[in-house]
């Protein structure tokens, strides 16, 4: 790029500024930019034709040549210039016969190829890119299956121990007035389990099961009502 000059360049396609051409040329940018438009007379007719309306009378697509655009120049103006691409600086290099034009297309070559190294560049890093995001998608995704694994591994801890149910067992058993696991106990034993949402103890977490003591009350009491009443006949023989 030219020390003082600035050019506006469109992203697409690939193109060096009519400035650039002149410093490469060693000719003045005023120079470059008759070849391209052309010269008129004093009274308005054209002296000479340039390229850019040979090609515009033609139908050829300019943009595929040359592109209008601006640079600033060295007092903060903005400027009149061009952006030309490959296919327009072989154009410049025809025009200019002799060492101007060796040395001219020998300059441009090289730095159209540093530009197209330069985006080959930006797509391995746009590719790279990409592939990290996939990695780290897939980091993820497994980091966020070995922590639910963790917590399934942390959370039978929390369940309760032999210890927790035998208490259990032996409090409704107790309240019950039974010695040993009975049709009760196993009624009062699956209300208990509706009501928690489980359908055996190791489902339920210890601090859950240990704040339920009322639901377990609450069964027993429910089971004590419905027990039928127990008559004893006057006629009943002792020993019988």
């Amino acid at each position: 790029m030219p020390k003082n000059a600035l050019c506006k360049k469109q992203e697409k396609p690939a193109a060096i500024t009519t400035v650039e051409v002149a410093e490469m040329m060693e000719v003045r940018h005023s120079d470059i930019l008759q070849k391209l438009e052309g010269t008129n007379k004093t009274d308005g007719t054209v002296k000479t034709k340039g390229i850019i309306p040979v090609l515009s009378e033609r139908n050829f697509p300019l943009a595929d040549y040359f592109i209008e655009s601006t640079y600033i120049d060295a007092q903060g103006k903005p400027r009149k210039c061009y952006d030309c691409t490959r296919l327009g600086c072989d154009f410049l290099a025809n025009k200019f016969t002799g060492e101007k034009g060796i040395i001219f297309t020998a300059k441009y070559v090289k730095r159209f190829n540093e530009m197209e190294q330069v985006v080959h560049s930006l797509d391995i890093n746009k590719a790279l890119a990409e592939f990290k995001g996939q990695i780290m998608g897939l980091v993820d995704e497994q980091l966020g299956i070995a922590i639910k694994q963790v917590e399934r591994k942390c959370s039978e801890y929390y369940k309760p121990s032999c210890a927790d149910k035998s208490s259990i067992s032996h409090y409704i058993k107790k309240r019950l007035g039974i010695a040993k696991a009975d049709e009760e106990y196993e009624l009062v034993k699956e209300r208990v389990l509706i009501r928690l949402g489980a359908r055996k103890w190791e489902d339920i977490d210890i601090e859950t099961l240990r704040n339920s003591m009322d639901i377990i009350d609450e069964s027993i009491r429910i089971l004590k009502m419905e027990r039928p009443y127990e008559q004893t006949s006057l006629f009943e023989k002792k020993g019988a």
